[in-house]
């Protein structure tokens, strides 16, 4: 999600590509409240998300509290399937966009705290012998850290028509680096380097191509093996099959642009491949598991 006070157009649309679900995490530093309670305020909850559900015409959405102590309250109202009437559950898994990001962040400043990666190095100075890097704008002076700070001046590769054909005519592609940002070479900057901010998924799709040269294994490996792991998040998924378990039905009301329908997902498939997003997002998760995470 961007974090400029005003969201273009764009953004939101973007944002409401995925299933349209609430994804809702919520970190509160009390004092745990008794059993009883606690199922009283679950209760409470659910009785007011299933209001919000009704007031919004949302098929369903999820909610997570982690309370100081450690005790852990999931909540879920409306449903998984509306044809069906399945309901949803705390167990059940959504995309969780953008917040992706945040693996690829941990996971790189390990390595610079490993000494493998200096934040200020030029980007490409990794990458001496991949000659279409070159065909990005300003691509000769972007650093890492203009990378991650969204200062880089590379558009959003996610904003071109020919992203959305090609899901389109080929749901079942399996994207390579090139595929993504070549629908942004020879394109002008959205700004200098360092000279602006602009928000672009471009970005972090290069920092998972850095993190992949450095550690000599793939993104999701390390993201396994340093995070999800450790921190126990096993329902956190990475996308990189049209099949995920426990996926809702999810629903879209997407213009005409992003050539989506308004079921994404048929017999158990979404309506395309989720690879495609990779660093720049590229995870299912529960709610509960992403509170976990940002706690």
């Amino acid at each position: 999600m961007s974090s400029q006070s005003e969201m273009s157009n764009s953004d939101l649309h973007i944002m409401k590509r995925l299933p349209i679900y609430c994804l809702i995490l919520l970190l509160k530093f009390t004092s745990c409240a008794a059993d009883s309670q606690s199922q009283d305020l679950k209760d409470s909850i659910e009785t007011r998300m299933e209001e919000l559900i009704m007031q919004n015409n949302l098929p369903g959405m999820s909610f997570s509290i982690i309370y100081s102590g450690g005790k852990q309250l999931n909540c879920s109202a409306g449903y998984a399937d509306t044809e069906k009437e399945i309901l949803l559950s705390p167990e059940h898994v959504m995309f969780s966009g953008s917040i992706g990001k945040t693996y690829s962040v941990a996971v790189l400043m390990q390595l610079v705290e490993e000494g493998k990666i200096d934040l200020d190095a030029r980007f490409i100075s990794f990458f001496p012998e991949t000659g279409w890097l070159k065909r990005l704008p300003n691509m000769a002076e972007i650093t890492v850290r203009q990378l991650l700070e969204h200062r880089s001046g590379l558009p959003r590769y996610i904003d071109e028509e020919g992203v959305w054909d090609s899901l389109y005519n080929n749901p079942d592609k399996v994207w390579t680096y090139e595929d993504r940002l070549a629908f942004i070479f020879d394109k002008e900057p959205v700004h200098d380097v360092g000279n602006g901010w602009a928000y672009s998924d471009s970005n972090y799709l290069l920092i998972g191509m850095l993190i992949e040269k450095i550690t000599d294994s793939p993104y999701y490996s390390e993201v396994n093996s340093r995070i999800l792991e450790p921190q126990n998040l096993q329902n956190t998924h990475p996308s990189l099959t049209r099949e995920i378990t426990n996926l809702p039905i999810g629903y879209s009301n997407l213009p005409p642009f992003f050539k989506m329908p308004e079921k994404v997902v048929e017999n158990g498939k979404f309506v395309f491949n989720p690879q495609m997003e990779w660093t720049g997002g590229g995870f299912a998760s529960t709610t509960g598991d992403l509170a976990k995470w940002a706690k």
